[in-house]
């Protein structure tokens, strides 16, 4: 899903474009409106999206360099 496309769908989309991987959570929570993860999951489960347990390759390397930039 594109960006202009985002600000058009419902919430159920923009949930599943972020658990698809497809958009980052900062992404979903501006375009709806949410101002913890928290309420973000919140949202998805009220929504009826189904949360990933996997983590997106976009993320593992996040966490990786987060990992590294600590113990460094």
């Amino acid at each position: 899903m594109i960006a202009s496309e985002l600000r058009k769908a419902s919430p159920h989309d923009i949930l599943q474009a972020w658990q698809d991987g497809e958009i980052s959570y900062r992404d979903a929570m501006a375009l709806l409106d949410i101002d913890t993860l928290p309420d973000l999951y919140q949202a998805c489960v009220s929504s009826g999206v189904s949360i990933r347990k996997e983590l997106t390759e976009r993320e593992e390397r996040s966490v990786r360099l987060a990992i590294e930039a600590i113990l460094s």
